[in-house]
């Protein structure tokens, strides 16, 4: 599985976050946490998701497709090696 974080900035509109959440969700994607913010009038939300590799062209692609919203994607960390201890030898 890949991590990805998406960077959101567009006008708020209703049914905003719904469609976003829709569109992760029928590309197999899984929305792991968010921060959301609605400021004057702007929707801006920064979002960790995970796929597996085989949907990472199709998810990206139908995230930039998202009408008015400019869509920033990031390669995340893979959570095990954030989990596995530093050593040195």
């Amino acid at each position: 599985m890949k991590q990805l974080i998406l960077t959101l900035i567009g006008k708020d509109r209703p049914g905003l976050v719904e469609e976003i959440s829709s569109t992760i969700l029928s590309n197999h994607g899984n929305w792991l946490t968010s921060n959301l913010s609605h400021l004057a009038g702007q929707f801006a939300g920064i979002v960790q998701v995970e796929v597996a590799e085989e949907h990472l062209q199709e998810i990206q692609d139908a995230l930039h497709k998202l009408p008015g919203l400019d869509v920033r994607v990031e390669s995340g960390e893979n959570l095990q090696a954030q989990e596995e201890p530093d050593t040195l030898n």
